[in-house]
């Protein structure tokens, strides 16, 4: 852990390098969106939005399937791997984490 600006960092690329990583300040993000604050959770951090998500639904997710002996969350993200390794999915979703990431950069994170 490290502080700049009264700010908690727990980035180890951050904390190495001194330079932000795509996901950066996400769990800042994440905070604005339970305060209400959803314009200024997207102008922080857009992959906030997919953290939360992912934070919100896996557990029930989990939870349904122990209930209903299922595997359908692991059936999902093999499907979903298999989606996003095709490269005309996989090489615009880069490009888009390589400008989220030059955005922190430029933002100073």
């Amino acid at each position: 852990y490290s502080t700049q600006d009264n700010q908690l960092t727990v980035c180890l690329i951050k904390n190495i390098t001194n330079i932000p990583c795509p996901s950066c300040v996400s769990t800042r993000s994440i905070i604005s969106m339970m305060n209400g604050d959803f314009f200024g959770a997207l102008e922080i951090n857009p992959l906030g939005y997919i953290v939360a998500f992912i934070m919100l639904s896996s557990p029930i997710w989990i939870i349904v399937d122990i209930l209903t002996k299922r595997k359908t969350l692991f059936i999902f993200y093999l499907k979903i791997e298999s989606f996003f390794r095709k490269p005309q999915v996989a090489i615009p979703l880069l490009v888009l984490i390589l400008f989220n990431w030059i955005w922190n950069i430029t933002k100073g994170l």
